[in-house]
């Protein structure tokens, strides 16, 4: 094997290594283990980055996220995003904000969604929790 062969074998090797390793952490629980995933979470939604001539702040309307089973559902004025529910609570959703447009975040055992919204030219903080 060549020098950039074994190179590349041995950053595959490491890369799978990490993922089993990841796999096999505590913070990794089943999704079903993070309380409250049938609910309803609404909250804050803010620019992090204001993107070309303040438009970002236009978009910040008052977030919903919706979790039924394992499906999330978040809409936010223009956007509308869904996604699956991960090990752990992580999730992932994808959908359009001035194009396209990606949610990712955790939900936390006290209730909490924190995330982030980004879209082709904002940067959003998210801050949910379900009604008490």
């Amino acid at each position: 094997m060549t020098d950039n062969r074994l190179g590349v074998a041995l950053a595959l090797c490491a890369a799978a290594m990490a993922m089993v390793a990841v796999r096999h952490t505590p913070e990794s629980a089943p999704a079903a283990a993070v309380p409250a995933l049938n609910a309803s979470y609404g909250g804050t939604l803010a620019a992090a980055f204001e993107g070309r001539e303040g438009e970002c702040s236009g978009h910040a309307a008052a977030p919903l996220l919706v979790v039924s089973g394992r499906r999330v559902s978040f809409r936010a004025g223009p956007a509308v995003l869904r996604g699956i529910v991960h090990a752990g609570g992580l999730t992932v959703l994808s959908g359009a904000l001035d194009g396209p447009a990606t949610l990712t975040g955790r939900f936390e055992a006290d209730g909490r969604f924190l995330g982030e919204l980004r879209s082709w030219t904002c940067i959003y903080a998210v801050d949910l929790m379900t009604p008490s």
